[in-house]
This record gives C-alpha cells, structure tokens and sequence, in this order.
C-alpha cells in the first residue's frame, strides 16, 4: 500500500500507528519487555500480554519534543 499523505487545514500531515501487543508468532527470539507503570497504570496491557501477545521494543511508543530558545 503506497504512502498517501493526509491534510488538515491545507497543511500536510503525518499519522503514524503502533499495535499495542505483537503476536507471540512473530515475536521470533525478541526480548520481552514489561510495559512501562507510566502508560499502563491500571495493569490492563500487563494482563493483556498473558492472553493476547507479547510486549516488545517495537510495541514502545516513544516521544521527543524539541523547543526553540525563540518561541
């Protein structure tokens, strides 16, 4: 499937998406990884991976922020 650009109010932007669990067939020989307390405080995606996969470095979402000293 080739990569379509979306838009909003004329201006081009960019939409990602991450599955939360990878299937335990396709984790190969990856490390396992717990989910951080910090976006799983309830626990719900720690039980999740007992029935429905496996938590892994590409199921991490990641976010970076950079700010100008101008504004």
């Amino acid at each position: 499937m080739p990569w379509v650009a979306d838009s909003v109010n004329e201006h081009f932007t960019l939409s990602f998406s991450n599955r939360y669990l990878t299937p335990t067939h396709l984790a190969q020989d990856q490390p396992r990884l717990d989910p951080d307390p910090i976006i799983d405080p309830m626990h719900i995606l720690s039980r999740a991976v007992k029935q429905f996969g496996v938590y892994l470095e590409d199921n991490q979402v990641l976010y970076y922020e950079q700010e100008s000293e101008d504004g």
